[in-house]
């Protein structure tokens, strides 16, 4: 709650690392309730750049709603170009249509690192849906999450999509010969 409310008063913060901190989906609750509470007197602010949030294997504990949430914090921070999910946990298909929710709301976002989640190819197809409207994404880390054949297509059609994108790392995700045509 303290960081929520910090996060809604500090108008200059531009880059937050919260990596390796057990930061979990209660946490997230907290933070996004504080920067969304209308009954404050001062107008909340969320002027993040960069938000970190790397290896916090805790993000889906405890709060079952905590990628809905995630996808909100993504969608009303207007400022964010650089959002980092790396080996956060999140293998869920679910998870990763807020996430594709929220990168269709956010078209400032230039920069997202989601590797090692293990989501695979369904998390990817939600995933895609994101990308056809955000066109400002320049650079993609989407390595190790096992995206298979299917999964390459997928990335294939988020490339095609974004004409925007210029660095994309695809490295451990098992899409053989078929799918790594598919990419390219």
């Amino acid at each position: 709650a303290a960081l929520g409310k910090a996060l809604g008063r500090n108008s200059v913060l531009q880059r937050l690392n919260l990596s390796s901190n057990n930061v979990s989906g209660q946490d997230l609750a907290s933070i996004y309730k504080q920067l969304t509470d209308k009954s404050l007197h001062y107008k909340p602010q969320f002027s993040l750049v960069e938000l970190n949030l790397d290896f916090n294997r805790q993000l889906t504990i405890v709060a079952s709603n905590a990628m809905n949430i995630l996808g909100n914090l993504i969608a009303i921070a207007t400022r964010l170009q650089i959002l980092s999910l790396n080996n956060c946990n999140l293998y869920k298909r679910d998870w990763w249509t807020h996430i594709g929710r929220a990168l269709k709301s956010n078209p400032t976002l230039q920069e997202l690192r989601i590797r090692g989640n293990n989501f695979g190819k369904l998390g990817c197809k939600d995933l895609a849906v994101g990308f056809s409207s955000n066109t400002n994404l320049k650079k993609l880390d989407i390595s190790g999450n096992k995206l298979g054949v299917l999964g390459g297509a997928y990335l294939g059609t988020m490339i095609e999509n974004n004409s925007g994108l210029q660095v994309l790392n695809a490295y451990g995700n098992f899409m053989e010969i078929e799918g790594t045509i598919k990419v390219i």
